[in-house]
C-alpha cells in the first residue's frame, strides 16, 4: 500500500510537471514574435572582453535585421532581448533567472566558459536551449543536454597546443601560467598533461590569484626574470588564461625585455587583445610592440564556410 501511494504521488507530480512544461512550450510557440535572448559582457568586464561582447551583440543584431527583412521565420519576426552578464558568474546567474522567466525560446551566449557554466544549470532546469560561439571549457556542455557550442573544446585545443610545441616546434621546456576560472583551469590542466605525456618538462607553473592585481602579477614577472638570470630560460611561456587576465603581464614582460615566445588558447587570438594596447606609447611608436611573438590557436572559418557565411562576414565588416 505504501509503495502504491508513492507511485501514485510520483505519477501525479510527473503529470503536473509534464502539463506545466507542455503549457510553457505552447505559450512560447504561440507568441506573435519569436524572442531570442542574447547574454554578453557589455559593461564592467574589462576593455578587451567588452570589445568582444559588443562584437558578439552586433553580429546577432545584424543577422536578426536581415532575417526580419526577409520575412522572418514562418512569418514571425525575431526579437532580440539583450542581457549584460558583465563576464561575472554571479551576474550571469541573475541574467539566466530573468531569461527563463521571459518569452525567450533560446539563448545566444554566454561569452565566457565560467558564465556559461553557471547559467547553463538554470537553462537546463527550465529546458531552454543555449548556444555559445566562444565558451570552450568542456564543463560547459558536459552533463547538460541544453547547452551547445560552435567552437572546439579545451580538451582539443589544449592537446593541440601541447603537440604543436613539443612535436612541431621541438620545445622541451616551457613555463605555464593558467587562470583560476573554468577556462584557465581546464585548458591549463590539459596542456600540462599532454606536454608531459610527450616528454616535455614544465619548468615552473603559476595559477593566477582570484584577486589578481599588478602586485600579484609582479611576483610572476620577478620569477620569470630569475629564471632568465639563472640561465633556466624556458623555450616558451604558455598562457592558459583569458585576455583581460594577461594584458598587464604581457606589457610587463615586454617592458622588462623578457622576450620569450608566448603561446595561448583562442582567447588570446582575438583582435581585442591587440586593441587593448593601442593607446600605449610603446605601441604607438612601434605597432605590434606588445603582441609580436604572441601566438594563439584560433578557429578560422574562412576556408571551410560556404559563400553565404563569407558574404555575411563582409557585410558585418562593412556595417561596423
Amino acid at each position: 500500500m505504501r509503495r502504491r501511494k508513492i507511485i501514485v504521488w510520483l505519477s501525479l507530480v510527473l503529470l503536473a510537471l509534464t502539463v506545466s512544461i507542455g503549457t510553457a512550450i505552447f505559450n512560447r510557440q504561440n507568441q506573435e514574435n519569436i524572442t531570442i535572448a542574447i547574454a554578453a559582457p557589455l559593461t564592467n568586464a574589462g576593455e578587451a572582453t567588452e570589445i568582444a561582447g559588443k562584437s558578439m551583440l552586433r553580429g546577432a543584431e545584424l543577422y536578426v535585421k536581415e532575417v526580419n527583412r526577409a520575412g522572418g521565420i514562418g512569418g514571425k519576426h525575431l526579437t532580440l532581448q539583450v542581457y549584460d552578464d558583465q563576464a561575472k558568474p554571479n551576474a550571469a546567474e541573475e541574467v539566466a533567472k530573468k531569461i527563463v522567466q521571459s518569452k525567450a525560446v533560446a539563448v545566444i551566449g554566454h561569452y565566457s566558459s565560467s558564465t556559461s557554466k553557471v547559467a547553463g544549470k538554470i537553462y537546463q532546469a527550465y529546458g531552454i536551449p543555449a548556444i555559445s560561439g566562444s565558451a570552450t571549457a568542456d564543463a560547459v556542455t558536459q552533463g547538460n543536454d541544453w547547452y551547445f557550442r560552435t567552437i572546439f573544446a579545451d580538451s582539443f585545443q589544449g592537446k593541440f597546443i601541447a603537440y604543436y610545441l613539443r612535436k612541431v616546434l621541438g620545445y622541451s621546456k616551457i613555463c605555464l601560467i593558467h587562470g583560476y576560472d573554468a577556462y584557465g583551469l581546464g585548458l591549463g590542466q590539459t596542456i600540462e598533461a599532454a606536454f608531459r605525456e610527450r616528454g616535455g618538462d614544465i619548468i615552473t607553473k603559476w595559477q593566477l590569484d582570484k584577486n589578481q592585481n599588478k602586485v600579484t602579477d609582479l611576483v610572476i614577472i620577478q620569477q620569470l626574470q630569475q629564471l632568465k638570470d639563472l640561465d633556466r630560460v624556458p623555450e616558451a611561456v604558455v598562457l592558459a588564461t583569458n585576455r583581460d587576465q594577461v594584458t598587464n603581464l604581457l606589457a610587463e614582460m615586454k617592458n622588462r625585455n623578457l622576450d620569450f615566445p608566448v603561446f595561448g588558447g583562442d582567447d588570446l587570438g582575438d583582435v581585442a587583445i591587440a586593441q587593448a594596447f593601442t593607446q600605449r606609447p610603446e605601441e604607438k611608436e612601434s605597432p605590434g610592440f606588445f603582441t609580436n611573438g604572441l601566438y594563439a590557436t584560433v578557429p578560422l572559418i574562412y576556408d571551410v564556410a560556404d559563400d553565404r557565411i563569407l558574404q555575411f562576414r563582409r557585410r558585418f565588416e562593412q556595417t561596423y
